[in-house]
C-alpha cells in the first residue's frame, strides 16, 4: 500500500524499483527502532514509578529510614555506613546510594538525581 502510494508520487516517479525499495527499508528499519526506543523509554517510565511508589511506602516508616537507607536498605553505622539526608527528597540515603556535591555541601540520592 504504501509502496505503491510512493510510486505514483509525482516527485517520487523518476525512481527506480530498486531505489523504492531501498527507501522502504530504510523507513521499515526507522519504524522499527522507533518502536524499540518507546517501549524502552515505557519500560524506564514503569521503573521509575515502581521505585516511587517503593520509596513513598518506605518513607511512610520514618523508623525504618531512620535506622536504613531508602535505596540499598543496609544498616546505617557511624563510622562505615553513615546515614546522610538527600537534598531533593529529604529521606536518609547511604553514601553508596547518593553523590556528593562538593561545591554545595550536599548529598543527593542517585534516584532524584535521574528524575
Amino acid at each position: 500500500m504504501l509502496k505503491s502510494s510512493i510510486s505514483q508520487s509525482s516527485e517520487l516517479s523518476t525512481l527506480s524499483d530498486d531505489e523504492v525499495k531501498r527507501i522502504m527499508s530504510v523507513i521499515e528499519r526507522d519504524f522499527k527502532l522507533r518502536e524499540k526506543e518507546y517501549k524502552r523509554t515505557e519500560e524506564l517510565k514503569d521503573i521509575v514509578r515502581q521505585e516511587h511508589e517503593h520509596t513513598k511506602c518506605l518513607a511512610s516508616s520514618k523508623q525504618l529510614n531512620y535506622e536504613r537507607c531508602i535505596r540499598c536498605y543496609r544498616l546505617f553505622k557511624i563510622f562505615f555506613n553513615p546515614r546522610e539526608e538527600c537534598f531533593i527528597c529529604k529521606l536518609y540515603i547511604c553514601q553508596n546510594c547518593a553523590t556528593h556535591d562538593k561545591q554545595t555541601q550536599v548529598w543527593t540520592c542517585k534516584i532524584c538525581l535521574e528524575l
